[in-house]
């Protein structure tokens, strides 16, 4: 019948008996044939449906049996854990549906790029316009790695990205050397920008308190997941991750920072822990279809430089990171070394590496009392 219909070839009893050159045999005869044919719709949409629920209740019985013995026999938890969430994860994703023909394929890409009509951003928008340009916005399955010097403002870039995304799709976003205040302080500055050390202090007047209560009461509606302490495995989050993907509540992963994760058993020397890492996350992005956004810090050599500027080979252990991060950014701020700078509340960005796209500057206005990152300058109030 699939030979049949890829050829458009109307299919009946007298089609198949024609293809099968009247030898029946091999399927049960033309009585066999007649009765299938009878039975009902063959391409009935909702009974492939059923046919297909039920496939999945048979892999999650095999599941739930091959954990039930695991257990009986005293298998390590973390170990039988981590294989049912695979499994169930597989069933989720479709595993089958991973091998594609190229006749599949092709049909699926053309398909995918017919869909792309009239959209002028591929991938999820951070609402930072010059960015999203640059980048065809975040897109499922990429590794992204935000890098510079401290204070050069990864985290401020990072959290306006987890800001504005959150608004409609889910962020699970993991600040491993900021406390649940600072973050809350942050993005309430950044959204109804109100001062930040004003902030911290609570020293705001009456109309800056009903500014401030406005602001919690929409803040507290956005799809943001916040985890705020350090020293979490990477396992741990992959197995958070996937948990949420498999509840439909993953649409974007953010970890700031890799030096802040615990990296017990991910190899001998910290360079090999770290391409570990970016390994595991290039990994996941692929296989929950999200982007992941990545925080790494740069090494000195910027520091002791004329030029303070950053290149991929600052990156600390930069090989792990320069090999599986799709789109690598180095940040800058040069009003950070020159007082005199003519580029006051400016980040810059340098895309050093696009995988899928092309590299380069962009400036980036950089408002440090309210958090907020802008591509356009304009009075904030």
């Amino acid at each position: 019948m699939q030979e049949l219909f890829k050829k458009d070839i109307v299919i009946d009893t007298t089609t198949l008996v024609e293809y099968f050159k009247g030898d029946l045999s091999s399927i049960g005869g033309i009585s066999y044939l007649s009765e299938l044919l009878a039975a009902g719709t063959i391409f009935d949409k909702s009974k492939v449906e059923i046919i297909k629920e039920k496939a999945k209740y048979r892999k999650l019985h095999k599941i739930i049996l091959k954990a039930h013995d695991d257990i009986e026999k005293n298998k390590d938890f973390e170990e039988v854990f981590d294989e049912m969430q695979k499994a169930l994860l597989d069933i989720s994703n479709g595993e089958d549906e991973q091998l594609e023909t190229d006749e599949d394929l092709f049909s699926k890409t053309f398909n995918y790029i017919d869909e792309q009509k009239g959209r002028d951003i591929l991938g999820l928008k951070s609402d930072i316009t010059d960015l999203d340009k640059a980048l065809n916005g975040f897109q499922k399955g990429r590794l992204y790695i935000i890098a510079g010097r401290p204070g050069m403002g990864k985290s401020a870039v990072a959290l306006n990205i987890v800001q504005n995304i959150s608004k409609t799709k889910y962020v699970l976003y993991y600040s491993l050397e900021m406390t649940k205040e600072e973050l809350g302080i942050r993005r309430l500055a950044m959204y109804s920008k109100l001062d930040s050390q004003k902030l911290e202090r609570g020293q705001l007047n009456d109309k800056e308190w009903v500014k401030l209560a406005d602001s919690c009461n929409i803040l507290s509606r956005q799809k943001c997941i916040t985890y705020a302490k350090a020293g979490i495995h990477i396992n741990d989050i992959v197995k958070q991750a996937k948990k949420l993907k498999m509840q439909g509540k993953l649409d974007l992963l953010v970890v700031d920072h890799i030096g802040r994760l615990n990296l017990r058993g991910l190899g001998d020397s910290l360079r090999e822990k770290i391409t570990n890492v970016c390994i595991i996350l290039k990994n996941l992005a692929m296989e929950l279809d999200i982007p992941v956004i990545a925080l790494s810090q740069l090494n000195r050599n910027p520091d002791a430089r004329q030029d303070k500027r950053p290149s991929l080979s600052d990156l600390k252990e930069s090989s792990g990171i320069e090999e599986n991060a799709d789109v690598i950014l180095l940040l800058y701020r040069d009003e950070y070394y020159n007082y005199d700078s003519k580029d006051k509340k400016t980040i810059e960005v340098n895309i050093a590496k696009n995988r899928n796209g092309k590299t380069g500057r962009i400036k980036l206005i950089w408002f440090p009392e309210y958090q907020f990152v802008s591509s356009i300058y304009k009075e904030v109030v």
